[in-house]
């Protein structure tokens, strides 16, 4: 039988070593520099890729042919489709309240976990694991902060969810597609579209139920993101400067005398420049009702503001004014107070008691989200604002200037200034400062990744036009006005920066690929499409005839990405734009390379040193899915699939088993890293989001890991059979 035969050809270890070839030991040495490149992260991995690939086509390792099979393989072409078809889908606007709505209430935590996992993971078995986890990571932390739950709770297991379910099918992640057009190019039966489900759902359900008990408590609660750190350290940070009428700075360059004054260590973040000498009327206005609290049975509507100025005199005068009525420019900002708001003077409202529903948890403070837009509203009504301020902006009499500078900084240059006083925000400024606010998890392909870090914010702030106030790696928060710490810090993919922007950021950054996440308080609200639907519909028809088998899945992907441009649901250029030009060139070098230790006999040598090694087949599944889990930490995945599964399928060949349970082991451990945030997009977008540090994935992680291996390795023979 095959396996007789493959033990009588079995060659002993050394004759193995002597015998390789030219070709094999320089591939073994091509690839040991491209592990080694690719741990250090030091070049992009798709150039450390497609350059390792080059050399071995130079060599004449392998032919054109084969060098280039990578990049038209079947598997590719499904990959680029669906980057353009999931990208017309995320654009459904109902999508987000349809998600809110059935998360609902958070009354019971754990519950809730679960639930929302068995949703991520239901959709990630037909979308690409990595754009869910960007759609839901700020849904996510804000539903956790309307319902006063810490988000570290529960965006973790978003990541781990995108990946579990992410196995269902084919097309889940990018890594089983990867494997089906190498299964497709050695000529080997392809997997069916739900056939990894039989291991997956398994996974699914006992990774969810984990998550929802043990997870739920080893996850830390006592942390949050950026916004939080911003609302409780504001004083730590955060000044506002004031010119007087005599001040010795008007009329001269903003952005130079902050230099000067600071010796660069401050950062102008906004400028509020008054648009008239009065602003206490100015935000009043016709049709404003009051209840003043001296006069508890007498309404006052005011029909303008000069005649409540008269009416109640000096605005500063007046304590506990109830606002009763809003006029219909605030309807028409969306923005009704009730009842119970507040107005502890003319100039500024302060809503005291709101329902649950509406409630945002900020750094232990209860914000309103409402309040927040208030407070923006005022101060846009009063103030003509300003941020980024340009180089060319001069100072003027009664400037507001808020500044991210340290205290010891902001000492000396006190003792310079004269005609200028240095104030801490009030609650109502520090609102505004967070109506304006993104927190940003910076993405693999943003230009300012690897710079230095105080070089690079200061770009951001000119490309981006926004202003730097933080930065958040493995759990540690750095402030920028002052800090020391950004002289030698390189700014990394993953890490989280807290900006203030434009109204227009989230749109007008959100499609570029500079970022994986854009979070505000309040998500932007996309307008709603009718024409959306059809974007659904594609969507549904693709999963249906593609899953289906009534046409391969190439085509249909590449089919509905061409109908949503044909039908306008989006641009050319916008499904240009959408697809991940460094994952198709990853892949498909990665692709090369693989074929590479075919050709050349690498793999069957490395599989001929495994079969000497005297375990059982039973014991080689669990070594191959040890040592490609061990590089899919440090490395992409789709290079740790390409890499190991020329080795899986010699090794099987060489001991006459069948591949299938090999190649289960490859898919599964390429994608189920959940140890080690720095393996996997998916782990990098949560974890500035939520806080987390390194510590915070192994301690589940480890756990999660362990029963993957267990449930793959062990059933994978029993369903098929070596």
């Amino acid at each position: 039988n095959r396996r007789k035969e493959a033990a009588a050809n079995k060659r002993p270890c050394c004759a193995s070593l002597c015998t390789m070839q030219w070709k094999a030991i320089l591939c073994c040495v091509d690839v040991g520099v491209l592990f080694v490149a690719l741990c250090f992260e030091r070049f992009p991995p798709e150039v450390v890729t497609l350059c390792a690939l080059l050399v071995l086509w130079f060599a004449g390792v392998v032919q054109s042919k084969d060098a280039l099979a990578g990049f038209s393989n079947s598997a590719l072409i499904t990959v680029t489709a669906l980057f353009v078809v999931v990208e017309a889908a995320q654009k459904v606007s109902w999508l987000p309240r349809l998600v809110k709505r059935f998360f609902g209430q958070n009354t019971h935590p754990r519950w809730s976990v679960f639930k929302q996992m068995c949703f991520i993971g239901t959709l990630s078995a037909f979308l690409n694991n990595t754009p869910l986890v960007a759609f839901f990571t700020p849904i996510v932390k804000d539903w956790a902060r309307s319902n006063g739950s810490p988000a570290s709770k529960f965006l973790i297991p978003v990541s781990y969810a995108a990946i579990l379910g992410g196995q269902l099918t084919i097309i889940g992640t990018s890594t089983t597609l990867v494997v089906q057009g190498l299964l497709a190019q050695s000529g080997l039966p392809l997997m069916g579209f739900f056939e990894p489900a039989l291991l997956a759902l398994p996974c699914c359900i006992l990774g969810f139920l984990l998550q929802a008990t043990v997870g739920y408590y080893l996850l830390p609660d006592h942390k949050g993101g950026l916004f939080r750190h911003a609302k409780e350290h504001a004083s730590e940070f955060l000044t506002e400067m004031i010119l007087n009428d005599d001040s010795k700075l008007l009329g001269q360059r903003i952005q130079l005398k902050l230099s000067n004054l600071f010796a660069g260590k401050a950062q102008a973040i906004k400028l509020l420049r008054a648009k008239n000498s009065t602003p206490d009327t100015d935000s009043l206005y016709t049709g404003d009702v009051f209840l003043h609290s001296d006069l508890p049975a007498c309404d006052t509507t005011f029909k303008s503001p000069t005649s409540a100025i008269s009416d109640l005199g000096s605005p500063n005068a007046v304590g506990g004014v109830r606002l009763r009525i809003a006029s219909d420019r605030d309807q028409a900002a969306g923005v009704v107070p009730g009842d119970d708001d507040v107005l502890t003077s003319l100039e500024e409202a302060r809503p005291q008691t709101e329902p649950e529903t509406e409630l945002l948890q900020l750094g232990g403070d209860v914000l309103n989200e409402r309040a927040v837009k208030v407070a923006a509203r005022e101060e846009e009504n009063m103030y003509h604002i300003i941020s980024p301020i340009p180089n060319e902006e001069r100072f003027t009499a009664g400037d507001r200037l808020i500044l991210a500078v340290r205290p010891e900084a902001l000492l000396n240059a006190a003792l310079e200034t004269s005609g200028a006083k240095f104030v801490d925000l009030d609650v109502n400024e520090l609102r505004g400062l967070m109506h304006q606010s993104y927190e940003v998890v910076l993405a693999s392909d943003n230009p300012f990744v690897g710079r230095p870090a105080a070089v690079a914010f200061t770009e951001m702030c000119r490309k981006y036009e926004c202003a730097v106030l933080a930065l958040r790696r493995n759990g540690e928060t750095i402030t920028v006005g002052g800090s020391d710490s950004l002289t030698d810090l390189r700014l990394q993919t993953g890490d989280t920066v807290l900006v203030v922007g434009k109204a227009t950021f989230f749109e007008d950054w959100m499609p570029s690929r500079d970022f994986y996440v854009i979070s505000a308080i309040g998500e932007p609200r996309v307008p709603d499409n009718k024409w959306q639907y059809g974007t659904v519909v594609i969507l549904v028809a693709m999963f249906v005839v593609g899953g289906g088998g009534i046409v391969p899945m190439d085509q249909v992907a590449m089919g509905a990405a061409a109908l949503n441009v044909a039908l306008g649901f989006m641009s050319s250029k916008e499904a240009i734009a959408s697809i991940q030009w460094n994952l198709v060139i990853l892949i498909g070098s990665s692709l090369g390379i693989g074929r590479a230790m075919e050709v050349s006999g690498l793999a069957k040598d490395i599989a001929n040193l495994l079969a000497q090694s005297n375990l059982s087949p039973h014991g080689l599944l669990f070594l191959l899915y040890f040592v490609v889990l061990a590089m899919t930490e440090v490395v992409s995945n789709n290079s740790a699939a390409a890499l190991t599964y020329p080795i899986a399928i010699s090794v099987a060949k060489t001991l006459g088993l069948n591949a299938m349970p090999f190649v289960m082991a490859v898919v599964f451990a390429a994608s189920c890293g959940f140890a080690v945030p720095i393996g996997y997009q998916c782990h990098l977008m949560v974890m500035g989001p939520g806080g987390y540090d390194f510590k915070d994935f192994v301690k589940i992680g480890v756990i999660l890991d362990i029963l993957c291996m267990g449930i793959v390795a062990g059933f994978a023979p029993v369903i098929w059979p070596f």
